[in-house]
């Protein structure tokens, strides 16, 4: 059995765990510095939090864009990035995995929304964060099994251009 449970990557600084423990049950969070103001928090909990309202809840408070995701057994994962400016997508890493297992607080969506509307989707919100998102990065990225908070997951950030990530994804 894999590993299981929430990361949040957004533009702020150490109080970001702060933040995600306090919004996660006082979940232990740990925070990392990614670069250019940009932290990775991965949140300890037990608790199943929607990756959707956990990127929505640090907006809200914040006001700074932010990438929350559900790591379920190293296999797949539900990702949500929201804005300030109302950028606002869920998606799945990989897809195939997920549509053959569960998410824990919804059922899985008869099918995943298609790559190419969700690198659209990342695209404007990579852009509107000041970032460098590369496409075919993405569209790679997201059939990559996220890991234990790996290779999945670093090479969607790398592909996002989030500071401090370097990943480079195969493509398939």
């Amino acid at each position: 059995m894999g590993s299981t449970g929430m990361f949040l990557v957004a533009r702020g600084g150490p109080e970001l765990a702060a933040w995600a423990s306090a919004n996660a049950d006082g979940a232990e969070c740990d925070g990392r510095p990614l670069g250019a103001e940009w932290w990775f928090c991965q949140v300890h909990t037990h608790e199943i939090f929607s990756p959707a309202d956990f990127a929505a809840g640090m907006v809200a408070e914040t006001s700074a864009p932010a990438l929350a995701g559900y790591v379920v057994d190293n296999d797949f994962a539900e990702v949500s990035c929201d804005s300030p400016a109302g950028v606002r997508h869920t998606f799945l890493l990989d897809p195939d995995a997920a549509l053959d297992s569960f998410m824990p607080w919804d059922p899985p969506p008869a099918e995943p929304p298609a790559v190419e509307d969700t690198v659209a989707e990342l695209m404007r919100w990579s852009a509107e964060c000041g970032l460098s998102a590369v496409p075919a990065a993405i569209a790679a990225a997201i059939p990559i099994r996220p890991g234990p908070f790996g290779e999945g997951v670093d090479g969607l950030l790398s592909a996002l251009g989030v500071p401090g990530v370097s990943c480079e994804v195969p493509a398939e």
